[in-house]
């Protein structure tokens, strides 16, 4: 690592703690070994470790340092950096250091590939007479930019006039042509919510593994790990396709229109925001709402999945503790750090967000008689904030909803701020529609509030639900379980075992917590769950016709029946 033009005595190298869209400290500076540094002229220079991820070189007046240390890459994941015989995916942030107070300046990044190895993908723009070198603004361009490097597969395709990429890494089946022929369609509805693209190019850097790992977010590009199998166009890509489009449209939502403080950021410690459940939330809204434009799905599809998040978010206890800003500050020690309480005090700024953009949705549709939705107020804020590089507060937001609807909306956000459940019912009224029990749903099995992990052959309880019969009883986390009502269990056969009883039944668990044989008496309750459906109304106005076709984009049926 080569620096110039330096001033003082000395110079502090860093390494970044964490890696922007992912709201989890990470200490990256753990795989450090072997730090050195030099003047220009190649003499030695002291050096000393001042903080977690700070090297403090003393310059000794040289205004020109090298220097030189390992990284140890190996974390299959997408958050960091991953380098094995046949690929690498380097994530800069837990590679590149950056010399503090210097986060402006430009990089130059060049790679030396093992022989053998052909390929480049990433979203930074490459040297014209060296591929392998690559040149970023400043370090905030450089760490969002994650490359690929190997002899991967690569496909690359046109979405008016802008190019973008597809590279996938790893092993298990798939078709380039199919994989681009689904996105297409999808960029190009996103493009055409907001009129133009925030980019020059987009790359989608695929990484298949055993297990898969999610997605991750950048301002031109998005990391995807994948389980191997899933990308197979025998067998379906909508998993893929889903998580690719949430990644997409992140390049709007959350890179281009931004929440302070989420850029530039503060690469020591944790970057805090209140309005994770607008930029993650929202996107996983309109991920879904692509899909439906770009016909990926159908209106009856979109409902049934819509159903079943209202049927989760109603029993779910976690929302009567934490409101939707309070789990998007402490994404850092709870949403990231889940453990087996997390469902009695947390709450996911993904599902619930996006249910509280449809609701604001369908309520600015409604204001305004089906002529302005949710997507006018975010053309609003990519114009007026993102093109003028301006952050979004919640007051800026507040008021641009006020502005599309005509009318004051800021009640509405008391959903945000406090725990005061959403009216999803009264809400999709607006369109016609109403939420009822499932006509199919079958006889229920009884509800213990207790889930089941497996070790090996061994059932052990994972989490207790708060005030259900498991919690009633002194069931805990952690506890294994040997047998119910007499019949021993194994983690192949618990949960089949407990099914087989009602909400009427009793259990006589026999449990071991900490070592010590215990029996536990369990009477089981109602599933607080219900399977819902969402129908249509029998005699729509014309009013929730209209903000049924907006909002679904597709015309209302003739027939009445339910999706």
């Amino acid at each position: 690592m080569h620096v110039d033009q330096l001033s003082g005595k000395g110079a502090d190298f860093k390494m970044p703690v964490w890696i922007p869209g992912s709201y989890m400290i990470r200490e990256f500076e753990r795989h450090v070994e072997r730090f050195q540094a030099w003047d220009a002229e190649g003499h030695k220079l002291p050096w000393r470790k001042v903080s977690k991820n700070t090297w403090r070189v003393d310059r000794s007046g040289s205004q020109s340092l090298r220097v030189r240390y390992w990284v140890y890459a190996f974390d299959r994941s997408i958050r960091g950096s991953y380098v094995d015989g046949e690929f690498a995916f380097i994530n800069p942030s837990s590679v590149v250091m950056f010399v503090a107070g210097q986060l402006h300046r430009p990089y130059r990044l060049r790679l030396e590939l093992p022989a053998g190895w052909t390929r480049v993908s990433t979203g930074l723009a490459s040297e014209q007479d060296d591929p392998l070198s690559f040149l970023a603004a400043d370090y905030d361009e450089l760490v969002d930019c994650p490359l690929l490097a190997g002899n991967h597969a690569v496909t690359c395709f046109w979405v008016d006039s802008v190019d973008h990429e597809i590279a996938v890494a790893g092993r298990g089946p798939f078709d380039l042509d199919t994989l681009s022929c689904r996105l297409r369609p999808l960029i190009r509805e996103a493009k055409s919510l907001f009129g133009e693209f925030p980019y020059r190019r987009f790359a989608f850097l695929v990484w298949l593994s055993e297990t898969g790992g999610g997605g991750l977010e950048h301002r031109n590009s998005c990391a995807l790990m994948v389980e191997r199998f899933s990308l197979d166009p025998k067998q379906g890509v909508g998993s893929f396709v889903s998580l690719a489009t949430h990644e997409l449209f992140h390049a709007w939502n959350g890179k281009a229109i931004r929440p302070a403080p989420l850029g530039p950021f503060d690469y020591d410690r944790e970057n805090y925001t209140t309005m994770l459940w607008f930029t993650e939330g929202f996107t996983t809204y309109y991920s879904g709402q692509l899909q439906l434009r770009a016909g990926v799905t159908t209106p009856e599809s979109y409902l049934r999945s819509l159903a079943n998040q209202i049927s989760a978010y109603e029993a779910s206890p976690g929302r009567a503790v934490q409101t939707l800003e309070q789990a998007s500050f402490d994404a850092w020690i709870k949403y990231y750090r889940q453990d087996e309480n997390f469902i009695n005090s947390g709450r996911s700024y993904y599902s619930d967000g996006a249910l509280f953009a449809t609701v604001l949705d369908l309520e600015i549709l409604h204001r305004t008689d089906g002529r302005f939705g949710l997507d006018e107020v975010m053309r609003a804020l990519y114009r007026d904030y993102a093109k003028k590089g301006r952050w979004v507060t919640l007051d800026d937001f507040v008021r641009t909803c006020n502005r599309v609807a005509r009318c004051d909306l800021s009640s509405l956000f008391r959903h945000v701020q406090s725990t005061e459940p959403m009216d999803l019912g009264q809400a999709l009224e607006h369109a016609g529609l109403v939420i009822s029990v499932s006509e199919k749903e079958s006889k229920r099995a009884g509800y213990l509030g207790a889930s089941i992990r497996g070790e090996g052959d061994r059932a052990f309880v994972g989490s207790v639900r708060r005030d259900s019969p498991a919690y009633r009883a002194g069931l805990y986390a952690g506890d294994e379980l040997l047998a119910v009502n007499g019949y021993r269990v194994t983690a192949s056969d618990a949960q089949r075992i407990l099914s087989r009883y009602g909400p009427e039944d009793t259990l006589h668990l026999l449990v071991a917590t900490s070592g010590l044989i215990r029996e536990v008496q369990v009477a089981l309750g109602e599933e607080p769950q219900r399977s819902l459906e969402i129908r249509r109304v029998e005699n729509p106005t014309d009013l929730q016709k209209a903000i049924y076709e907006k909002w679904l984009h597709s015309p209302w049926p003739e027939e009445t029946k339910s999706p």
